[in-house]
């Protein structure tokens, strides 16, 4: 059974959000046949669109229909009257942030569709390295986390990395800040 079928329709909850929110957010392919909007918004392949009763500029022409929403709405200071079909409407979210997106019509370029994440890619731990027979001084040098280890959350065991102390018959070195970083007493 499609999921649209446990969904409401989306003119009630568009309905629904305008009672209760001074705006809702309304997000729409508007590539769809019967999409009125700005002929340079079309090409997109999501467009959100802010509706309300209340809003500056006002809406005054704001009609929720069987088939259609429609309204004047303003873009870059000018005045275009938009007409948006429920067929093209994939998901409807108040500025409180409660809403409903429809999984079925959510366009294939959108960030809503799992798909379209970008995942990150899983590096494998590089080989640990024998830890020196001789303990030397570290020199201070500026070294970013790769992104592999923050995007997986994975820790690396490199024993270049720990403590002069931590290693057999090193002496203990103090290891100098990162310029950023300093000792406050």
């Amino acid at each position: 059974m499609p999921s649209s079928h446990l969904l409401p329709p989306k003119r009630e909850v568009l309905e629904s959000l305008l009672e209760k929110c001074s705006s809702v957010f309304v997000h729409l392919d508007p590539r769809k046949e019967g999409v009125i909007a700005p002929k340079w918004l079309s090409s997109q392949a999501e467009l959100i669109l802010r509706l309300g009763r209340n809003l500056t500029p006002p809406i005054p022409d704001l009609i929720i229909g069987e088939e259609v929403a429609s309204c004047t709405l303003t873009f870059r200071g000018a005045s275009v009257w938009c007409a948006l079909p429920w067929a093209s409407i994939f998901a409807i979210v108040g500025d409180d942030g409660r809403g409903i997106v429809w999984p079925e019509d959510v366009p294939a370029e959108s960030p809503l569709q799992k798909n379209a994440r970008p995942r990150p890619k899983l590096v494998p731990n590089p080989p640990a390295e024998p830890a020196p027979a001789t303990p030397r001084p570290r020199k201070a040098r500026k070294k970013p986390a790769p992104p592999a280890a923050a995007a997986t959350g994975r820790v690396e065991s490199r024993p270049e990395l720990a403590p002069q102390a931590d290693r057999p018959g090193a002496a203990r070195v103090k290891r100098p800040l990162p310029p950023y970083l300093r000792v406050v007493k």
